[in-house]
């Protein structure tokens, strides 16, 4: 039943932030990094990108490029998630990807404008892709740990990250993205800031945090990837600024 109500909560969220009071928005959605800055709990999923290209629909460049599906070529589900993939409900809940850099900072400057419309919101914030740094504060995995022996070793782990987590391309890992909720979080309660989609900086071309597709070695927190287009494997997830009381 939690894991029902959390789906529902994180489809609704883009619909309703307009709505939305900032303790509301911050209960239900982000968790606080410090006074000023917090970063959404979950990657963002392709049913709020989908609301965001309801009311961008004409605006071309904003749109998913499925067919990147189809350049991966030892995917075994290429077709089929060029097809269904960001449509199906059944995916209603995973990464966006396949989109510019572009888009996701249009997108976050909807969300913007969609809560300061909201007439119960007194506080200015801003939502925005995070500098290197910013990322690496929301990345707080357990202290005093080996990377990535920690990740690999620990049987305690309910979940393991969604990697590659070995460098063979026979290792066991998942095909492909996964649910944006995850019972694999860090201490701040952020689902999947390692593995499954690498999640783009402010910076164009970065991204952080390795994806489905990479290695545990490459997906530390000290490591960046590099993308030059859309592609399946780098999405991105939403940080909040607030600027005034």
């Amino acid at each position: 039943m939690k894991f029902t109500i959390e789906i529902f909560i994180i489809s609704i969220f883009s619909f309703y932030i307009h709505a939305q009071n900032f303790n509301k928005l911050i209960n239900e959605k982000y968790s606080k990094l410090n006074d000023t800055l917090y970063v959404s709990k979950f990657e963002t999923s392709n049913f709020e990108y989908q609301l965001f290209l309801k009311e961008n629909k004409n605006n071309k460049d904003l749109l998913i490029d499925s067919l990147k599906w189809l350049k991966l070529k030892s995917f075994y589900y290429s077709e089929p998630f060029c097809n269904m993939y960001h449509w199906h409900m059944a995916y209603q809940n995973y990464p966006i990807v396949n989109i510019s850099y572009e888009s996701a900072v249009k997108y976050c400057q909807w969300l913007t404008s969609k809560y300061m419309n909201g007439e119960s919101n007194s506080k200015k914030i801003r939502f925005k892709l995070p500098t290197e740094k910013e990322w690496l504060e929301a990345c707080q995995l357990e202290k005093n740990r080996n990377w990535p022996t920690y990740l690999v070793n620990n049987d305690s782990l309910y979940f393991k990250p969604n990697v590659k987590l070995c460098e063979s391309n026979n290792c066991i890992t998942k095909t492909s993205p996964d649910n944006v909720i995850s019972k694999y979080k860090t201490m701040n309660g952020c689902s999947h800031i390692i593995g499954n989609v690498s999640e783009m900086l402010i910076t164009k071309g970065k991204s952080k945090g390795g994806s489905w597709l990479h290695s545990i070695n490459d997906s530390a927190p000290d490591k960046s990837q590099d993308y030059s287009e859309p592609n399946p494997f780098t999405g991105f997830r939403v940080f909040l600024v607030v600027y005034s009381k």
